[in-house]
């Protein structure tokens, strides 16, 4: 953990996915010192016109608008300093990797307690 959830709407231009999961997975490394190992990232594309913000639906991802979205699911063991370099790292790097800026990207850190998490087979405890 941490894990990533990225919901975008469809680019305008193609979105080479996979070199943005595995980049933001590298970046939330080096930021946070978390080892890569831990850090996984999904991405979901939003149909057109399922994702309305102030009202309006969007049809494809724009720069400034329909920010690109990001659930983070973080051990609630980490001090405020890294959740905050994490939060950043995410957004810088979306905004290195695809046409929106880090401006109009919206990360939220929903903190995980030990023991609410089972992975490999096993309640995970921190």
């Amino acid at each position: 953990m941490p894990i990533l959830h990225v919901r975008a709407l469809p680019t305008h231009d193609p979105t080479d996915v996979r070199s943005v999961v595995e980049g933001l997975c590298e970046d939330v490394a080096a930021a946070t010192g978390i080892a890569l190992a831990e850090i996984s990232v999904t991405w979901t594309w939003l149909a057109a016109g399922h994702y309305a913000t102030g009202g309006t639906a969007g049809a494809a991802q724009a720069e400034d608008e329909h920010p690109i979205l990001v659930d983070v699911l973080v051990a609630d063991r980490h001090p405020q300093e890294r959740i905050e370099r994490l939060l950043l790292a995410v957004a810088d790097g979306l905004g290195r990797r695809t046409e929106v800026t880090r401006e109009n990207v919206v990360v939220t850190a929903v903190p995980v307690r030990s023991g609410h998490v089972l992975g490999r087979g096993r309640i995970e405890r921190w």
